[in-house]
Formats: C-alpha cells, sequence, structure tokens
C-alpha cells in the first residue's frame, strides 16, 4: 500500500495536465480580449529598456512581477498569445498541486483529491483564468504557496530559518503579482495570530517573516501613488452585494460562508468532546486530528473574510471588487471540505 502512495502526486499532475490541454484547445479559438491585449504589448519588447518604458505608461497598473517574468520569458520562447496562456496554465496547475499537497498531509488520498478537482475544475471562475494571458493564475499560484508556508510553520514549533526565508519570499512575490494579494497576506498573518493565541504560544520571528513579505510595497509606493485611478471605471457594489461579493460559478457565496458555519459548529463540538471521561481511544485519535487541523479552518475562516474587506474598501470609495481579484478564496472552500470530514454531527 505504501508504495502506491509514492504515485498519488500523478492525479494531480494529471489534473495540471488537463488544465494545460484544455487551454491548446481553447486558445486557437478564442480572441483576445482588451485586458489580454494590454499582456501582449506589455512584453512585446526587443529590449529592457523598451520594456521599462512601456511599463511606466501604467496601463496595466499592477506590480512588475507577472510582466517582467513574461517578458524575460520570451527571451527563450517566442512571444504568443498562446505562449501567454500557457504561462497561466502552468501557474494554475502549479496552485493545483499546493492545495493537493496541503490536503493530503491532513486527510486521505480521496477526500483531497475530491475536494482539490471539484473546487477548481468545476469553477468557471477559476477555468477561464486558467486559459487567459493575465496574471492571475501566478497570483493563484503565489497565494497557494503563501498557505502552504502556513501549514507547515503551523506544523513546526520553531520553523527553520529555511521555511521562514520561504515564507517571507512567498508573501513578496505575491505582492508584487498584484496588490490585493496583500489582504491575503494579512488574512494569514491573522490566522497564525489567532492560532498561536489560542495554544497560548507566541513566535515573534514567523510574524516578522510575513511583514517582511510586505517590504516590497514601500518600493511600490510611487507606482501605488501614479496607479490609483485605475480602478475608477468600476461601479461601486450595491447593497445586495453583501450576500455574494463575488461569484465562483459555483454557488452563492453567502451560502458557502454559512456552509462553513455548520462545519465550524461541528468542528468546535468535536474540538472540545475530547475532554470527556468517557471518550474511547479512537475518539481521542480523532480529536488529536481535529486539533491538528486547526489551523485550517482558521485560515479558511479568514479567507472567507477577504471579499467582505475588498467590499468594505469598495464602498468606502477605492473599487476593488472583482471575481477575479477574490480568485485565492476558492481555497478556503478546500479546508471546509476537508474538515467537515472530520466533524461529524451526530
Amino acid at each position: 500500500m505504501k508504495s502506491l502512495q509514492r504515485f498519488e502526486w500523478l492525479l494531480p499532475a494529471a489534473a495540471a495536465l488537463c488544465l494545460i490541454s484544455c487551454t491548446l484547445i481553447v486558445s486557437p479559438k478564442q480572441p483576445m480580449w482588451l485586458d489580454e491585449v494590454y499582456t501582449y504589448y506589455a512584453v512585446a519588447h526587443d529590449s529592457f529598456g523598451a520594456f521599462l518604458r512601456s511599463y511606466a505608461t501604467d496601463v496595466n497598473a499592477t506590480p512588475p512581477l507577472y510582466f517582467l517574468a513574461t517578458w524575460a520569458a520570451s527571451r527563450v520562447v517566442p512571444l504568443s498569445v498562446l505562449s501567454l496562456r500557457l504561462y497561466s496554465s502552468l501557474a494554475s496547475g502549479v496552485a493545483l498541486f499546493f492545495i493537493w499537497t496541503i490536503l493530503r498531509r491532513h486527510t486521505g488520498f480521496f477526500i483531497s483529491s475530491a475536494a482539490t478537482l471539484t473546487a477548481c475544475l468545476t469553477s468557471n471562475l477559476f477555468l477561464s483564468h486558467n486559459s487567459e494571458a493575465r496574471f492571475y493564475g501566478l497570483y493563484l499560484a503565489l497565494v497557494a504557496w503563501e498557505t502552504y508556508n502556513y501549514d507547515r510553520i503551523c506544523a513546526q514549533g520553531s520553523p527553520s530559518s529555511g521555511r521562514l526565508f520561504s515564507n517571507s519570499l512567498s508573501h513578496g512575490l505575491a505582492v508584487s503579482c498584484t496588490y490585493v494579494a496583500g489582504f491575503y497576506s494579512f488574512a494569514i498573518l491573522l490566522s497564525l495570530l489567532i492560532r498561536d493565541r489560542s495554544l497560548r504560544v507566541w513566535r515573534p520571528k514567523v510574524y516578522l517573516s510575513v511583514l517582511a513579505g510586505w517590504l516590497p510595497v514601500l518600493f511600490y509606493a510611487p507606482l501605488i501613488w501614479s496607479q490609483r485611478g485605475a480602478n475608477s471605471w468600476m461601479r461601486r457594489p450595491g447593497p445586495s452585494a453583501i450576500f455574494n461579493p463575488f461569484h465562483l460559478d459555483l454557488d452563492a457565496y453567502f451560502v458557502l460562508c454559512a456552509f462553513a458555519g455548520l462545519v465550524a459548529v461541528a468542528f468546535l463540538r468535536k474540538y472540545y468532546s475530547g475532554g470527556s471521561s468517557g471518550a474511547a481511544s479512537g475518539n481521542h485519535a480523532e480529536n488529536a486530528e481535529t486539533k491538528r487541523s486547526l489551523h485550517l479552518v482558521i485560515l479558511a475562516f479568514t479567507f472567507l473574510a477577504v471579499p467582505y474587506g475588498l467590499l468594505l474598501v469598495s464602498w468606502a470609495g477605492l473599487p476593488l471588487l472583482l471575481d477575479r481579484y477574490a480568485l485565492p478564496s476558492l481555497i478556503d472552500r478546500k479546508s471546509t471540505r476537508l474538515n467537515s470530514s472530520h466533524a461529524n454531527i451526530s
């Protein structure tokens, strides 16, 4: 049986291959839309100086990581609409692999695979940006890497310097891909504080490793100022947005939050039932597993809260509530499914 476990990674690898195949099939029949045109002409330059002058026009109004990496890749792979879309597919596959790996550490192969594949491969939001020549695939992959580091850090009482550096790097690259990633970075920091507070521990180095990842924002301050009106075309959301702040093309977000609330009730019931004197040894083992995945429950709810944070910012006058900006909240859907498998309501 253990020998078969070595081949489990073939399933997420096959799913990533399906994402690439989807792009290869769809791309020739799918004309570029305006944002993809912006991407193409932002990187279609023969020299680095020409690239920088193009980027300085602020047409794309985002941090430089995606465009710089794509321009560098175009020096090796000839630039085309297909190549740009394949980069997104590769990044989406990396995101899927990270998320599957996280869940596989906490549950069985079937549950981790079902939770990951159904959440990703049944979401039109995910699938559409998988085959789009924009930075959203990379954005999701970097937030998934942040989540992976969060899971590893929570499993270690004293994370190594290498793990802390990896954590800082993942947060730094995410905010260098899009400013909105800062909301998810903050959600991870908040989750770490809540989780450690519940366990009565204090790990300043861990929190500082997240804060260190925010340092690039200081260098982007002039960019942020020059791009401050980039989203002025967006409408301010109406009051009804509170029930569905962003659309996964799966089900109402408000319903998802309600489901997560039920999972939390079941989780807490199981969490505190472990101390009863009549509990069997099997229940103790299940309770230990539930406690081991507590940090994922906390993260799920902070990620659920991010679209509402974007909604409040949008109501305050800075429009940020686009479905694609909240794409990493797909990750919380997998976490709630994971913990529902550990929390049974009797």
